[in-house]
């Protein structure tokens, strides 16, 4: 056993103001406090599309616009657009997704002397995308 000399022991002046210090502190009860009061949300006007207007949305869909474009168009979020499509069962294509007529497309521009970013701002993709499918499609970038 060994026995601490007070001399060698700080804890007597330090030990008393801590405790005193942990002594004063309240003590709150948890269950007392209230929670704060929400505010309200703002209230959101629902936007819905008529028959004839669902119908000329998926028309402009069939001929290259994209839902963004129809989003702005319509007025409305862009995964409703995509929901309106699906409720029509069109099959929606991937804004990222280059294919058939539009990689075609894509490549021309490129080789027409177009950058990667100028043509990512065009399809709404990043520069990266473009440069990507242009490689992955046997073009040499410049």
């Amino acid at each position: 056993m060994v026995r601490l000399r007070e001399s060698l022991s700080s804890q007597t002046d330090e030990f008393a103001r801590l405790d005193a210090a942990v002594t004063a502190v309240p003590v709150v009860d948890v269950d007392v406090v209230e929670p704060p009061a929400r505010t309200a949300d703002p209230i959101r006007q629902q936007r819905r599309l008529s028959p004839q207007q669902v119908a000329q949305l998926v028309s402009d869909y069939r001929a290259g616009a994209t839902t963004r474009d129809l989003a702005v168009k319509y007025n409305i979020h862009r995964m409703t657009v995509t929901n309106h499509l699906q409720r029509s069962d069109q099959p929606t294509r991937s804004n990222r997704a280059f294919e058939g007529a539009r990689l075609e497309r894509l490549i021309a521009d490129y080789q027409s002397g177009r950058s990667t970013e100028a043509l990512g701002r065009q399809y709404g993709v990043a520069g990266s995308t473009v440069a990507r499918t242009l490689r992955r499609n046997g073009i040499t970038l410049r």
